[in-house]
């Protein structure tokens, strides 16, 4: 029933070690987040001031923005205005986003932030203007 293991390694072909050597290599490679599966995409976070980009962040860093007329809070890969001085405050009521091409404006401090990358399950495919 129990066969002798001892000759196990001599029975390996050169086919066999590159397959083996290509398998640990593509592991490698995933693992290192160059190919990104099962849903996760990178994503960032741009943030305007009248127009011109003041900021660009990975939403994947948690950790608080603070520009001279709001802060942000960015945490387990959401963003939302924490404080903010405009009469209304819409842009902190607007909440948590998550997903690119979602965006929190504040009109009377004429700042945008957004959140650009590609999206997990996204049914779409792209945004006309």
């Amino acid at each position: 029933m129990m066969q002798n293991n001892k000759n196990f390694f001599y029975n390996i072909s050169f086919s066999d070690l590159v397959l083996a050597a290509l398998i640990v290599f593509i592991a490698l490679y995933l693992l290192t987040g160059q190919i990104t599966l099962f849903g996760t995409h990178h994503k960032t976070v741009r943030i305007y001031e009248q127009g011109k980009l003041i900021k660009e962040t990975d939403l994947e860093h948690p950790g608080l923005i603070r520009l001279d007329k709001m802060q942000l809070i960015i945490s387990k890969g959401k963003i939302r205005v924490f404080e903010v001085n405009c009469p209304l405050q819409i842009c902190k009521n607007t909440g948590w986003i998550s997903e690119p091409n979602q965006i929190i404006v504040c009109v009377p401090n004429k700042i945008l932030v957004e959140i650009t990358g590609q999206a997990a399950d996204s049914a779409y495919h792209g945004i006309t203007k």
